[in-house]
């Protein structure tokens, strides 16, 4: 008979111990559900803004699955999560009110995009007030995913289609067809192509770089690779849409412009674009690693002790984040509050030199301004030239006057050439001007504009938005002006710039005075 004192229990060697929760989890998740709801209705319309561009934008769209995305994230690193200890990190009250005081300026400046950044921001901010810096560094990638929520790369779509447009005519001109390019406009002998916006790769960059993100993510744990991958997310996608733009002129040239010219243009490129990011991702999965090393694990990053739940409340860390981002809609409030300068009616003055005004029309897309002006002058030699003025009220109102949306033609009936920034003799002084040379089949005209904030004239949005943010920290209610000059473009290049440039010189003055009050 066996003796009982030698019998062993069955032992599990290789079984790994029952993970440890540091204490104050339930505390610190409760506040941040609460912080995270206060903020969002602190900052309620940013947030619904963000939203609607997610719903109407197909480039965009993949906001609407960021947040789930990030969600599933943080439940995959809950482990290493569960066993850092939570502690508030008052510090992050200093993030929070420079976040706070940045979205109260862009705001004040109409800056869309600024305003969204902020609200971002401020969750990653709260994380740290509320759990600390080591809840950050444990949870670091999945909030920083959090910005892909953020509409933003409107400013590279310009660049993008000129880099699309030479890459296309480069490639064209290899294989022995002849191609002229003037701007975004490319004259085949069988037609002519436009690079419009739809055509500059935006949509399939921004879609790239948050799938390679997330990619590099679940892949890779070397920081390096993870780099490397993202940065190929975001040159491939650049590459193939010049590739892509190339084979559409090529087929579409084959053909005699039968195919590639309508819907199944726009088909043939997600499909491409499936494919190279499709060959990105198997490509990339030759250098994948063990999937096993928990992701974000640094090398030194030790996490905390557990510590009793009575030390962790993070209550008065709440209290204090929400009065912090309170302050922000509050100062807003109060500067709509404020009255503003009325503007007066605009009227067109007299140029020496030209005859007029005469009224005419133009239209843009210009919207929500106070006051407009249009008019028509004639050099008396048998050339004419329109003068289109707009005035915003000073204020918040007037920090919408800059905007991507607005452009000073209707997009419909007219298609925009190579644009430039041009620098003027006036008798106000030296005067910078951007020129937008615009064409309707035979048609060309050339426009001249610059706007006016707080009497300070500028062709920069950027430096425009500056001013506008400074008025309004400053209590400056000078209403806001856009000036536009369109005059035929057909003639000769210096024959243009003369009649405008003389238009100018003349005109600067009495068009510095205009819409402000006496």
């Amino acid at each position: 008979m066996s003796d009982p004192a030698l019998i062993a229990e069955p032992q599990t060697p290789f079984a790994a111990p029952a993970p440890t929760t540091a204490a104050g989890w339930a505390a610190v998740l409760a506040a941040l559900a609460v912080a995270v709801l206060g903020t969002v209705a602190l900052y309620w319309q940013t947030a619904a803004d963000m939203a609607a561009i997610w719903w109407r934008s197909d480039t965009y769209a993949h906001g609407m699955l960021v947040v789930p995305i990030v969600l599933y994230m943080l439940w995959g690193r809950r482990t290493e999560l569960a066993r850092v200890a939570p502690r508030p990190g008052y510090a992050g009250l200093a993030l929070l009110a420079a976040l706070a005081v940045g979205w109260f300026v862009a705001d004040s400046a109409g800056v869309g995009v600024g305003r969204q950044l902020c609200l971002v921001a401020m969750l990653p901010a709260l994380v740290w007030t509320l759990g600390g810096r080591a809840v950050v560094a444990a949870a670091t990638f999945p909030l920083a995913y959090l910005f892909f929520a953020v509409p933003v790369g409107e400013s590279l779509v310009a660049p993008l289609q000129d880099f699309t447009a030479a890459f296309t005519v480069r490639a064209v001109r290899l294989t022995g067809i002849p191609v002229y390019a003037e701007g975004w406009y490319l004259m085949l002998p069988s037609g002519v192509f436009h690079v419009a916006e739809a055509c500059s790769g935006i949509r399939y960059l921004i879609a790239s770089l948050a799938l390679g993100c997330l990619y590099a993510y679940l892949t890779y744990r070397s920081p390096w690779r993870r780099l490397v991958f993202i940065a190929c997310a975001a040159v491939v996608p650049v590459v193939a849409n010049g590739l892509r733009a190339f084979g559409i002129v090529m087929i579409a040239h084959l053909t005699k412009m039968e195919y590639a010219t309508g819907v199944d243009h726009l088909i043939y490129g997600w499909l491409f674009f499936g494919l190279v990011i499709g060959l990105m991702f198997w490509v990339g999965r030759f250098w994948e690693e063990d999937p096993s090393v928990p992701p974000d694990r640094q090398p030194g990053l030790t996490t905390a002790a557990p510590a009793p739940a009575a030390a962790v409340q993070p209550w008065p860390a709440l209290v204090l984040s929400l009065c912090v981002l309170a302050l922000a809609p509050l100062a807003l409030w109060r500067s709509d509050a404020q009255p503003v300068a009325s503007v007066p009616v605009l009227t067109a003055p007299a140029v020496a030199g030209w005859n007029g005004p005469k009224p005419a029309e133009w239209a843009t897309t210009y919207t929500g301004q106070t006051r407009t002006l249009t008019a028509q002058y004639d050099d008396g030699r048998g050339h004419d030239l329109r003068l289109w003025v707009a005035a915003w009220a000073g204020g918040h109102d007037s920090s919408r006057m800059i905007s991507s949306v607005h452009l000073p033609y209707k997009p419909g009936e007219w298609v925009q050439g190579a644009d430039r920034v041009r620098r003027v003799p006036t008798a106000a002084g030296e005067r910078e001007v951007y020129e937008v040379p615009v064409i309707a089949g035979e048609r060309r005209l050339t426009i001249w504009t610059w706007y006016s904030v707080g009497g300070h004239p500028t062709v920069s949005p950027s430096t425009g938005k500056l001013w506008q943010a400074w008025n309004m920290l400053s209590g400056n209610h000078t209403p806001g002006r856009v000036f536009v000059l369109v005059t035929d473009g057909s003639d000769p290049p210096d024959v243009v710039d003369e009649r405008l440039s003389g238009f100018l010189g003349a005109a600067a003055q009495p068009l510095d005075r205009l819409g402000l009050a006496d």
